[in-house]
């Protein structure tokens, strides 16, 4: 019954699902420069997200969700 529920309904919802506010934009349009390679989110509970230069440094913050995924059963895809 809900118009917004595009698993159940076809094609777009009849409005805005949501709406970023200015800093989202202007974040998005003026990204600060980095070295950044990698990014994983490690909590899905508090999004906290690492970054990191180096393969093997991401490595480790992968095996740091893995460890929250495992600690938390079925939260992770």
């Amino acid at each position: 019954s809900n118009l917004y529920n595009t698993y159940a309904n076809p094609g777009l919802p009849p409005g805005p699902i949501g709406s970023p506010g200015k800093t989202a934009i202007d974040a998005a349009a003026r990204p600060k420069t980095n070295d950044y390679l990698y990014w994983v989110t490690i909590n899905l509970d508090t999004k906290e997200t690492k970054f990191s230069r180096t393969l093997a440094e991401h490595n480790v913050y992968v095996e740091q969700y893995n460890t929250w995924c495992t600690a938390n059963v079925g939260r992770c895809a």
